[in-house]
């Protein structure tokens, strides 16, 4: 059994108990052994502490001793408890979709509600932000931030973190992004933008305040929560959440008000800036990315920042007028990218001339047919007076004449 990250062997015991060993595949080299022992050893005690604490997940266990022998290996995995059901299929369009709800998506938004309650009914005893980590007697720490996006180090230590709060976990990831954009590493298709939208990125984290406060409790987060984690019976009723490597609307908002958690509809209200800095490191110029961004952190948007609405060339040369100075990777990359800001320019200046030129020329043709219609409105308006007129006097000279008749 596949998925995107892992492949599962099923595993049924004498006794008739099922278990899966969960092997994490190899896409285009491995992250080092200390990452992959790090990743494994946090997902097998996030499983099992939530499992204590009653949450719909699988139990977990290392293979060998608790260090993880695999981890001595090319291999890595461990064993993990058979959820019964299967993945829960949450369409975005169409009859009872997502962005359509009927009675299903509905009760099974419900359930996630339930289901989010309850981790949040079970602070960890920590501050920080990064990844759960276990000492061999069980007492639960936070550790370095481990991620699906390649924002770590190539150097060691190679994961960042742990943080003390938001702003302070999205910095470091933007700034890894950054120097892998200046590296070559990521977003190759467009690499000036790319590296521009993040020098974005990185002013409006550094204004908001809502990324600055400090945390008084933390909890669990799946890392990947897009809705194929949820395992389900044919009734739509819950029975496992998976896949919790790197833990860390308006329907959903209802369920956490109607389960008296206004905390939490509130958190989803907040979510944009949550769910767009969830693609640090990714990029890609296919649409304006920077008006979502800007969106999301319109109550923290810095004074003075007013990129242009249209994206591509206007917004680049604004970005790097913005940020030129003083930028470490920025010069070099726009020299290796051959990027010529007088060029740019101009290319920029002939369009908004060209631009300008066809709304005067489609200003005058409106003007002039303005004036035709206006002069044929006169001429209509003179033809009917002088209409008007001839009836009166038409008028007048019967009644005259029908005057004179009576009076003969």
């Amino acid at each position: 059994m596949y998925n995107g990250i892992n492949i599962h062997f099923p595993i049924v015991w004498d006794d008739g108990m099922k278990w899966l060993l969960r092997v994490r595949q190899s896409h285009n080299g491995r992250p080092n052994q200390d990452i992959q022992k790090y990743v494994i050893q946090s997902e097998i005690g996030v499983l099992r502490l939530l499992k204590r604490q009653g949450l719909l997940v699988p139990d977990a266990w290392p293979a060998g001793d608790g260090n993880n022998e695999s981890a001595n290996s090319d291999i890595h995995y461990f064993f993990y408890e058979f959820i019964p059901g299967s993945t829960l299929v949450l369409p975005k369009r169409g009859e009872d979709a997502l962005w359509s709800p009927g009675e299903r998506i509905r009760r099974i938004i419900h359930q996630y509600a339930k289901f989010q309650v309850q981790i949040s009914e079970n602070p960890i005893a920590a501050t920080q932000i990064g990844c759960p980590t276990f000492a061999s007697g069980g007492q639960i720490a936070v550790g370095p931030l481990a991620n699906h996006q390649c924002l770590n180090s190539l150097d060691p230590p190679n994961l960042p973190g742990p943080f003390s709060n938001n702003q302070e976990r999205y910095l470091a990831q933007i700034d890894l992004a950054l120097g892998h954009i200046a590296a070559g590493h990521l977003c190759q298709n467009a690499p000036l933008d790319g590296y521009l939208y993040h020098l974005l990125l990185r002013e409006l984290v550094q204004q908001c305040s809502l990324l600055a406060e400090q945390p008084s409790e933390v909890y669990i987060e799946h890392a990947d929560d897009k809705g194929d984690q949820f395992m389900g019976n044919d009734k739509n009723d819950f029975t496992g959440v998976i896949d919790w490597e790197c833990p860390a609307e308006e329907i959903l908002v209802e369920a956490y008000e109607a389960l008296e958690r206004k905390d939490l509809a509130d958190c989803v209200r907040n979510g944009k800036i949550y769910q767009r800095l969830s693609h640090i490191g990714n990029f890609n110029d296919t649409g304006p990315r920077h008006r979502g961004i800007l969106d999301a952190f319109k109550k923290y948007k810095p004074p003075g920042l007013e990129p242009p609405l249209r994206p591509a060339k206007e917004l680049r040369v604004y970005l790097i007028n913005r940020y030129e100075e003083g930028d470490t990777y920025l010069p070099g990359l726009m020299q290796r990218e051959g990027w010529d800001q007088a060029k740019e320019k101009a290319v920029i200046d002939e369009a908004e001339a060209a631009w300008h030129r066809k709304y005067q020329e489609e200003r005058a043709l409106f003007l002039a047919e303005m004036t035709k219609g206006d002069a044929k409105a006169k001429d209509d308006s003179e033809s009917a007076r002088e209409r008007r007129r001839a009836a009166w006097q038409a008028a007048k000279t019967k009644q005259k004449a029908n005057a004179k008749h009576f009076a003969n």
